[in-house]
């Protein structure tokens, strides 16, 4: 069976963790006698290429890149839907593809004009909540997905508010037009989805937002990791955050949380790895609290790297205010013996024994603190707890996920 994997993104170039999800799915599902390949724009690469023992075609791209992620515009535009619909056509007969897996929402167009013109089957793995609304603020305030009144007079308002508030009301109207101008997208995907035949969400968590909007033929499907590095015994007394620095992933809560137990122990350290305007408060809240020596802030490194970091760390701490999709750390985390604490709101708790390969709490500064502070107390006992059960968490994130995988691309 060959599957025809569509992705926005793909390595070299990773903005997040859904392109080595993509990449560690291809990888295994190669390993199962399965022929994946990735169909991604070409940024500036190799047109063709064989990696890890499936191929990774890169059709021509109008844009180029050297670091930032594009803006959404340049991927919902007319000629993006046309080119990728011609690109999606054209590969999908040349490969004789016998599924379409839609990586990422931005290519829904093309593979349902696809689907429709050579009767492919179509897998969608939604990895986020663009479909439902551009701005996300309807899930950070109720989980569901919100009315065009209450995107127009609550949701924009309090996005400019939390994101632009301290821009002049030109670049707000601008922000405003370009939020309304994603909303009729959102609905546009949101259609589109219809005719995907099979639609995968990440947790329960991920599906409890989409199953209230009437989405059928749903499958929980965690993303998928790789155990490519071993559990390390020495540890240096340090946590590690990584991921953007916006309100949603809770990283204003981590200093408030944190800054008694460096008052303990002055050789703790958090290492903090990402980017996002909440940054250069998040820095200021650092010297305020004389946490310098203590909290280093550093840009966003490549992906190999970040797990080997982790790897030599005692804990990583996720602390989502939001309904988090998954939240791939933890798995990562994990897969390298390293304890991890989450909120309630990260989707991949559901998958953590709870006081055994970490702590759940509540998003709230005291919680934190508090499951911070045994988590590293009891490091040891749940470092050896990690290690004792690698079996089974090499079953539950990676061949269960390869498994499910494949019993979803088999009943279509």
């Amino acid at each position: 069976m060959t599957i025809l994997m569509l992705s926005e993104y793909f390595p070299p170039y990773d903005f997040g963790g859904s392109e080595w999800s993509v990449f560690y799915l291809a990888k295994g599902l190669k390993k199962m006698g399965y022929k994946a390949i990735i169909l991604t724009p070409n940024y500036g690469n190799k047109k063709y290429e064989d990696k890890s023992g499936f191929k990774i075609i890169r059709f021509p791209f109008y844009k180029k890149l050297k670091k930032n992620q594009l803006a959404p515009f340049w991927q919902t535009n007319s000629l993006w839907i046309i080119w990728t619909s011609i690109c999606v056509l054209y590969f999908s007969i040349k490969t004789n593809a016998d599924v379409i897996h839609v990586q990422g929402k931005y290519f829904l167009p093309a593979a349902i004009i696809a689907k429709f013109l050579t009767r492919k089957k179509v897998v969608t793995t939604l990895r986020d909540y663009i479909v439902l609304c551009p701005l996300g603020m309807c899930i950070l305030k109720s989980g569901n997905k919100c009315t065009l009144k209450d995107f127009l007079f609550e949701d924009i308002p309090m996005f400019l508010k939390i994101y632009k508030s301290k821009s002049n009301i030109f670049v707000k109207s601008l922000y405003a037009m370009a939020a309304i101008r994603g909303k009729i997208v959102s609905q546009f995907l949101f259609f589109l989805l219809q005719f995907s035949d099979e639609v995968v969400l990440l947790s329960r968590t991920h599906k409890k937002v989409y199953g209230k909007s009437k989405i059928s033929n749903l499958w929980i499907i965690p993303n998928s990791v790789e155990l490519v590095h071993k559990a390390r015994k020495t540890r240096s007394n340090s946590l590690i955050y990584a991921g953007r620095f916006t309100p949603g992933k809770g990283v204003e809560l981590l200093i408030p949380a944190l800054k008694n137990l460096f008052k303990e122990d002055s050789t703790l350290k958090l290492f903090m790895y990402g980017s996002g305007f909440l940054k250069d408060s998040i820095r200021k809240k650092i010297k305020d609290c004389q946490l310098t020596k203590n909290v280093i802030l550093s840009k966003k490194i490549p992906h190999n790297i970040l797990i080997k970091k982790i790897a030599t760390s005692k804990l990583v701490v996720i602390p989502s205010i939001w309904p988090e999709p998954y939240g791939r750390l933890a798995a990562e985390s994990l897969a390298v013996g390293t304890p991890i604490v989450l909120t309630t709101k990260v989707g991949a708790a559901d998958y953590v024994k709870k006081g055994k390969w970490g702590l759940i709490v509540k998003p709230a500064i005291q919680e934190i603190e508090r499951a911070v502070a045994k988590a590293l107390s009891q490091n040891k006992k749940l470092r050896s707890n990690i290690l004792k059960d690698q079996p089974k968490i090499k079953h539950l994130f990676i061949e269960q996920t390869l498994k499910t995988y494949i019993n979803v691309y088999k009943q279509v």
